[in-house]
């Protein structure tokens, strides 16, 4: 049996039901990570961060093998036979439990190549680290195509509330366990208590049961769209892994604590500011992947949007860093703040090139997202090689300067499957751009001076009201067509009903 599906009739009103749903989910897990972060930098060491992080190297590397890239396989798609279900949560199921295997018999080696200079009580937690977290693995393989078919059908709805409800679970989890004095296990239950839980909703809810089917046939189809993905999430797991690895490595787990929690607040930030949209962005694509004008259309909004709510959020975090790390998290975590100022200035780039993948997948050219993430990786990891003698600054700051120069290659790649022009890309930011540059000169100027008996704390919450105030003023005088557009998504959301594909 076939399921063939048309594009929605009203597919403005299904992309912003989906928006929305997103950026709830964003914003109430933002606020359930931030607070759980908040408590567990109070009640842990900088080193028990340090030993997840570096746990996660191994970890990350594997789930970014589970699928072969069928999720974004199946969203792009245009009709879809149910044997291409089976067959990829089949082989999805296989990888993840092979690969879980895998990691369970190989931890102690693994840990011993990682921390070679490490005390043997470090080496072994570190192993066992390893063997607990190697479950996610499993759960990646039973997650991977229930999800993708909800991606499919832009039913963020129930992935917002299943995400939320996870967060909050593991979060609990995490804080009692850390409470109960287990340190580093805290971390480890928190990730697997919030990810089983989000499975077990997951599959209580969806329609998706696969049945005993496989086709070679199918495989090969996935395996020749989906390889190329695969491969480019390799690579960007890479990207996002081999500093920690190798701060682990030559500095130790303390060092690497201080450096994951900076990189682990940007890229909370990112994933829900910016990948927010994504999410939302790749199956609408697809569905009008033969209208260009409407992919670019889409991709002009999108990338509006992003910036419009990020830029200030990540320029923001830069300037009043100094302040958040002592407020937010304590003294001890101070060696973090230089860190997080320029782990930030990334966030800039990621909200301008974020979607740029969901485009060129989109529009059926997997390949050329590889290549682009082939080069990023090589220019990282040689970075990072060379940075980490000189300290963790010194890799955040490799790492940003990389993303700013592989830019303009990202767009070029992007302008060939969307025909873009760089002035009306630079006309679609110009409200987020002048909005953010007015508001982190108010907050620059407001910083200088200084008034005796008021507490940090304090002095932080008024600066991020003045620069909250200073941006909206600016967005609401000067871009008056971006408060429109924002006033027309959400009247549509409200006044009309989502028309079934």
């Amino acid at each position: 049996m076939t399921m063939t599906e048309n594009a929605p009739t009203n597919m403005r009103h299904a992309v912003v039901k989906g928006m929305f749903w997103s950026i709830a989910q964003a914003g109430g897990a933002q606020i359930i990570s931030m607070a759980v972060l908040l408590v567990l930098t109070h009640l842990l060491k900088p080193s028990e961060f340090g030993l997840v992080a570096w746990a996660n190297v191994g970890i990350m590397l594997c789930v970014a093998l589970i699928d072969f890239g069928f999720a974004e396989a199946i969203v792009q798609r245009y009709t879809l036979a149910e044997r291409y279900l089976d067959t990829a949560f089949w082989t999805a199921l296989a990888m993840g439990l092979t690969l879980m295997t895998v990691l369970m018999c190989t931890a102690d080696s693994i840990a011993q190549l990682l921390s070679h200079n490490s005390p043997p009580e470090i080496v072994s937690k570190l192993a066992h680290v390893i063997r607990a977290m190697s479950l996610l693995l499993l759960f990646g393989g039973l997650n991977s195509v229930p999800i993708a078919m909800l991606r499919r059908h832009l039913h963020f709805k129930f992935l917002a509330v299943r995400t939320l409800v996870g967060g909050v679970v593991g979060g609990v989890v995490g804080v009692t366990v850390a409470i109960m004095g287990y340190g580093v296990w805290a971390l480890v239950a928190q990730q697997l208590s919030g990810v089983f839980t989000s499975l077990i909703l997951l599959w209580t809810n969806c329609e998706f049961r696969p049945t005993f089917k496989f086709d070679k046939q199918c495989l090969r189809d996935l395996i020749g769209f989906g390889m190329p993905i695969s491969g480019a999430r390799l690579l960007t797991t890479i990207n996002e892994r081999t500093d920690d690895m190798l701060i682990g490595y030559f500095l130790g787990p303390v060092a690497l604590g201080y450096y994951s929690v900076a990189y682990r607040l940007n890229y909370m930030l990112i994933q829900r500011l910016v990948g927010t949209v994504s999410n939302v962005a790749m199956p609408a694509v697809a569905r009008v992947q033969h209208e260009p004008h409407r992919v670019r259309s889409a991709y002009y909004q999108a990338t509006r949007l992003t910036c419009l709510f990020s830029f200030p959020c990540f320029i923001g975090m830069s300037l009043l860093a100094p302040l958040i790390v002592p407020v937010v998290f304590g003294s001890q975590w101070m060696p973090s703040i230089p860190v997080m100022q320029v782990l930030s200035l990334i966030g800039i780039v990621h909200s301008m090139l974020y979607f740029n993948s969901a485009m060129i997948v989109g529009t059926g050219h997997p390949r050329w997202r590889f290549y682009l993430m082939l080069i990023t990786s090589t220019g990282n990891v040689t970075g990072f090689f060379i940075a980490v003698h000189y300290g963790i600054f010194w890799v955040a700051a490799s790492y940003v300067s990389v993303a700013y120069l592989v830019m303009p290659l990202s767009f070029f790649v992007t302008n060939k499957c969307l025909h873009l022009k760089l002035a009306d890309y630079l006309k679609h930011l110009s409200g987020p751009i002048f909005g953010t540059l007015t508001m982190a000169l108010a907050i620059s100027f407001a910083m200088r001076v200084h008034i005796t008996g008021v507490p940090d704390g304090a002095r932080l919450a008024v600066l991020i009201v003045l620069g909250a105030v200073v941006y909206v003023a600016v967005i609401f005088t000067a871009f008056r067509p971006l408060v429109l557009e924002l006033h027309g998504m959400w009247r549509t959301l409200r006044n009309r009903r989502v028309v079934a594909s």
